[in-house]
């Protein structure tokens, strides 16, 4: 099958193009001119544009129906939140070009929103935080005095980033919370979040549905984040959990979901309660760790575009570890030394993988660049 993949500079994206490549699929890329998938030997072609650059929306939605219509796709994989959002916005035209797989605008846009999808699954019965969301800049100061501490500052949107920040007393949430709206030009429409702090672990329910009906689940446990204090995984563990089962699938099972998608949980410590944080309509930072479990998502996508039928699947191989040294794992050892040992272990254990793939050295090559700079900048 002849695919295009977006986001080239996402290193799930590259994941994405040498699964699909290992099981023979033709994949071309589109993205920035500095991205790894660039230079991988996988890539058959590579089309440099940034989908987040300035010329908006509608820029992007253009140069990919030309690409699609001029070199004849039989299917289009978006992988960031971006390229989801114009996608499923501009379903109707792509689709007279090529297949893909998403959910309709209206869902994408709700589950980006983090206040709509809050209010949902919170509607639904599913444990959330405590959250907040001030429709004033004004208010926070009022609402500095009843939050607990320590609590997580959160832009409302999904950015494509990691907006988020903490606070620990009152006078810190103040002046955090007024230098992320300066910072990020936030106003009355989009006013950061303020959610309760759960102390605990990281974890995450992903699927693939079709028409409403799931296809594929998948689980796993973050071991290490980066930035250490919260955010996207450099170590993560497959896992099974029931519980964690019967949430993702209530949400989304409730949603009639089609396409791809991330739920977003955390397990608090005291007492391994799991609570609801985020739905996220995209492929997730940590796929490789899916793909090297037995879960290949793109691959399913690809066969369900071409007609193939396939009944539900929860079968993976579960306690695998997978790190990502080069992509915040050794950034997570600069910033929280007392880890560096489990890190190197992780290195040196075989058992463990990673995303150093010597068979495709080039982008490995520009990640440690990447990565060097980042951390000597």
């Amino acid at each position: 099958m002849k695919i295009l993949l977006t986001d080239g500079g996402l290193k799930h994206t590259l994941a994405a193009l040498r699964y699909l490549s290992f099981k023979g699929h033709e994949v071309s890329v589109l993205g920035n001119n500095r991205a790894c998938s660039r230079f991988s030997r996988y890539v058959n072609r590579y089309i440099c544009y940034n989908p987040q650059s300035n010329f908006g929306i509608e820029h992007y939605c253009s140069v990919l129906l030309e690409e699609i219509r001029k070199h004849k796709y039989d299917l289009l994989i978006p992988i960031g939140s971006w390229s989801v959002e114009c996608v499923s916005k501009y379903a109707e035209q792509i689709n007279h070009y090529t297949k893909t797989i998403v959910a309709d605008n209206k869902k994408i846009r709700m589950a980006l929103n983090k206040r709509l999808s809050h209010d949902f699954v919170a509607s639904i019965g599913v444990p959330v935080p405590t959250t907040f969301f001030p429709q004033k800049i004004e208010e926070i100061e009022s609402f500095s005095a009843k939050v607990k501490y320590p609590v997580v500052i959160k832009a409302i949107m999904e950015t494509g980033g990691s907006i988020v920040d903490y606070a620990y007393d009152q006078s810190d949430l103040q002046n955090k919370y007024n230098l992320m709206c300066r910072e990020n030009s936030f106003s009355t429409d989009n006013l950061p979040m303020l959610q309760e702090y759960i102390d605990g672990t990281g974890w995450g329910f992903f699927a693939l549905y079709q028409n409403g009906v799931c296809k594929q689940v998948f689980m796993h446990r973050r071991i290490r984040e980066f930035p250490p204090s919260g955010g996207f995984s450099c170590c993560a563990e497959s896992v099974f959990n029931e519980e964690l089962k019967y949430y993702g699938l209530k949400i989304l099972d409730h949603l009639k979901w089609h396409g791809i998608v991330m739920v977003e949980f955390r397990r608090r410590r005291a007492d391994n309660k799991f609570f609801f944080l985020e739905l996220n309509p995209k492929f997730w930072g940590s796929l490789e760790l899916a793909l090297a479990s037995g879960a290949n998502f793109p691959d399913l996508i690809a066969r369900i575009a071409a007609g193939e039928e396939s009944g539900y699947s929860e079968t993976y191989n579960v306690g695998l570890r997978f790190h990502w040294p080069l992509d915040g794992d050794i950034k997570h050892a600069f910033k929280k030394p007392a880890h560096a040992g489990s890190i190197i272990r992780d290195c040196l254990n075989p058992s463990v993988k990673s995303n150093i793939y010597f068979a495709d050295p080039m982008p490995v090559i520009i990640q440690f660049a990447q990565m060097l700079v980042m951390l000597f900048k």
